[in-house]
């Protein structure tokens, strides 16, 4: 084997690499782009259930109506915009660049940005359940 040959040898290894390295990193931001739209989606839900058991939406924590509106910005879309723009810039610097490690980088920011937007939609719809265990506890 002569060196031009293993030189292409080896550049096909590395496409084969990059490629691997993209289709790990998009499932994993995919999936956790789902979970969070999953969250989103059930944000009315849950508003509806915490109006039922606290009697008002004004008894809510500031939090949880703020990410109810949130939610409700343009029709529902704002959510939708915060979760695909992570996944769009991603994706953008992928095939943009020929760094791999760019690539990585921005991945890591775009799935650190959907798990903090996780977080605080979970905290959101757990504080008025606090909230509600807290009434109960101190009326026996």
């Amino acid at each position: 084997m002569d060196e031009t040959e293993t030189i292409h040898q080896l550049r096909r290894e590395v496409v084969g690499l990059r490629f691997g390295i993209f289709l790990i990193s998009t499932a994993v931001l995919g999936a956790f782009a789902l979970v969070n739209l999953i969250a989103v989606l059930y944000i009315p839900k849950f508003e509806k259930i915490f109006e039922d058991m606290l009697g008002s939406r004004d008894k809510l924590p500031e939090l949880t109506k703020w990410v109810i509106g949130y939610a409700r910005v343009g029709g529902n879309l704002m959510p939708l915009v915060v979760i695909g723009s992570f996944v769009l810039i991603a994706w953008s610097v992928m095939l943009l660049t020929r760094h791999t490690w760019k690539f990585m980088l921005v991945t890591m920011f775009a799935v650190s940005g959907l798990i903090l937007h996780g977080l605080v939609i979970t905290m959101a719809l757990n504080l008025p359940l606090l909230q509600i265990i807290q009434g109960i506890n101190e009326h026996p």
